[in-house]
């Protein structure tokens, strides 16, 4: 698998994969104009990430996400969660980094983190 990087724009985050570590980072403001095409090369590329690797990290730092991204990143988290089931030994987790003062971000963090399986860490940022 290639590196790959989607740059942030004033309505889209930041999207990158680095192979070395199969880490995925989703960083920014989230509310496209078509959440289903922006989101939907970056569920293929996790895909292909899965077949290909038992190890795979996603790091979401947004400061906004709108609606139609929240069931895109859901499910682009649910496909993680369904790997994490379908081989339980491999090390699959989600990080959802979220500012101490927004109790939005937390709060949808906290209710990803009840509805998937796999390992899923909230991190305040001060």
């Amino acid at each position: 698998m290639e590196d790959f990087k989607i740059k942030q724009t004033e309505d889209t985050p930041e999207i990158s994969f680095v192979s070395a570590s199969n880490t995925y980072l989703i960083k920014g403001k989230s509310f496209p104009e078509d959440a289903s095409e922006f989101y939907y090369p970056i569920y293929k590329k996790l895909e292909e990430s899965i077949a290909s690797s038992d190890k795979i990290i996603l790091e979401s730092d947004l400061e906004y996400i709108n609606s139609s991204s929240v069931k895109m990143i859901f499910a682009i988290f649910n496909l993680l969660n369904t790997q994490h089931r379908k081989n339980p030994k491999g090390e699959y987790k989600i990080i959802w980094k979220f500012k101490s003062n927004d109790k939005l971000m937390e709060n949808k963090g906290q209710e990803f983190k009840e509805i998937l399986e796999l390992p899923f860490e909230l991190v305040v940022q001060v």
